[in-house]
């Protein structure tokens, strides 16, 4: 994630400041159309989405996605 864009890609990340992992492409998905703070906390809580590295990169991440 950069100021600028956000970079996804196959394989595991090596040294990322924000992580996201998806269950499946449709769980990411659904979770992506709609970016809302609550959307994520659901689906940490029901284990469909992990969050790894800077929690605090999140709200940067929310606020960059609401442009797709």
């Amino acid at each position: 994630m950069t100021p600028k864009s956000v970079t996804t890609g196959k394989g595991l990340p090596v040294d990322l400041d924000l992580e996201l992992r998806f269950r499946d492409q449709d769980t990411a998905l659904k979770v992506l159309k709609k970016p809302t703070q609550q959307a994520f906390l659901d689906g940490m809580m029901n284990g469909s989405v992990r969050l790894v590295g800077d929690s605090a990169d999140m709200n940067k991440l929310q606020k960059l996605l609401k442009y797709l």
